[in-house]
């Protein structure tokens, strides 16, 4: 059963458990919903293995890897249908045929529906009741907001993109849309997370540059080059040239202001 498939028989749970008077189970119909939630998030990451950082596929909270698909995907939040068409001989589509539509993720949304369900499945330091009113609002509300997902078919993808090979040995790529937010990109590689700059395409080949910041090695004094993402409080920074290893420690400059007398 494929993940979305999961993702409707939570919704229809949740749907069947909000029939019932029964607090407890529209407290069940809560979990349901914000499970699936997940799923209709956790769907999309195998088609951004090349575009989204490693560890979130070992992450479980959903606004976290929605932000990072959509950062990955800006046009991901928007609704849309696939169709295609053969052509003629002269390279004009003839008749299209619908494949499926898609529906929009969009991070302010389920973020709100994930959030809203959440007040009702913790415990209480003190004795306070649960608002069964308010939470059977929530769910129905949150219900109606998931219920266009059932129709969908496919997961689109389709995108011009531009892939660089890190020095980690990691080829990694870029949608053309994401990059006209930022030509910035980090290695999705765990280990690496060096920082790349995509410059330009020439012909068919994408021009990247990696973005440094010198570090002078304390015993040889000579300047070796990081990325910016490796340059982090308790980082060990090897020396290329004496391989002397060196740990960044954070700290507090105090700085007096010009005015201050």
């Amino acid at each position: 059963m494929s993940i979305h498939f999961r993702a409707i028989e939570h919704l229809d749970k949740a749907i069947e458990l909000a029939e019932s008077e029964s607090l407890e189970h529209l407290r069940y119909a809560a979990l349901e919903l914000r499970l699936a939630i997940e799923c209709l998030v956790y769907q999309f990451l195998p088609y951004y293995r090349d575009e989204v950082p490693d560890e979130l596929f070992s992450e479980w909270r959903p606004q976290i890897i929605l932000d990072a698909l959509v950062d990955a995907n800006p046009d991901l939040p928007h609704s849309h249908t696939l169709r295609m068409a053969p052509e003629n001989a002269k390279g004009e589509p003839t008749a299209w045929y619908t494949m499926g539509k898609q529906t929009g993720l969009s991070p302010k949304h389920l973020r709100a529906a994930h959030h809203r369900l959440s007040n009702f499945l913790h415990a209480t330091a003190e004795d306070t009741h649960v608002d069964e009113e308010k939470l059977r609002r929530s769910v129905e509300k949150v219900a109606s907001i998931l219920e266009p997902f059932r129709t969908d078919s496919v997961i689109s993808n389709f995108a011009v993109r531009h892939s660089v090979e890190c020095e980690c040995g990691r080829r990694f790529s870029r949608r053309g849309r994401a990059l006209e937010k930022s030509p910035l990109v980090r290695c999705p590689n765990k280990d690496c997370k060096r920082l790349w700059r995509y410059v330009s395409e020439e012909g068919q080949v994408s021009q990247w540059e990696m973005v440094s910041q010198e570090i002078v090695c304390q015993k040889c004094k000579e300047t070796t080059y990081f990325s910016p993402t490796q340059v982090q409080p308790g980082a060990r920074l090897r020396c290329s040239y004496c391989n002397a290893v060196s740990r960044l420690e954070p700290g507090v400059i105090v700085q007096l202001e010009p005015d201050a007398g």
